[in-house]
């Protein structure tokens, strides 16, 4: 079975949707020959020993600008672009879910009316993470050629 068709299956909660991120950051960390925090530039096992947050955090952010520079992004093998695109699509899911899980609390009075700038703030930010993931949206249909 393709890991997309186990991941696609799988609820969308927090830890799963974590975990579907880091798998695409492995695979991709380990198609770039990154080596993580590992002194040894020869070494890919730096990669595993790296922290799943960390190597997430990091190849999220690499994949971000890559897909956005033009000439990274046309470097890119397919394999890897394919799975950029997923990372990409999996992060934007799990954000969602994180900002909306941030609203929850907010509308269940977790939060008093001392915190309104908090409120002000987490809605400002779902709203910059939604129209960010909308355009990421877009480009991947873009590059499937569905526009």
């Amino acid at each position: 079975m393709d890991a997309e068709q186990c991941f696609a299956k799988l609820p969308s909660t927090d830890i799963a949707l974590q975990t579907t991120v880091y798998y695409y950051s492995l695979q991709i960390a380990s198609s770039l020959d990154w080596h993580g925090d590992n002194d040894e530039k020869n070494c890919l096992s730096g990669v595993y020993r790296t922290s799943p947050g960390s190597l997430s955090t990091a190849v999220v952010t690499y994949i971000s600008w890559a897909l956005s520079d033009p000439v990274v992004g046309t470097q890119m093998s397919a394999s890897v672009h394919q799975m950029a695109l997923r990372l990409m699509h999996y992060n934007c899911r799990l954000i969602e879910l994180t900002q909306a899980q941030a609203l929850r609390r907010l509308d269940r009075g977790e939060f008093v009316d001392t915190n309104i700038n908090l409120y002000k703030k987490n809605l400002k930010s779902f709203i910059t993470v939604k129209a960010h993931c909308s355009m990421t949206h877009l480009k991947q249909q873009k590059s499937f050629g569905l526009f």
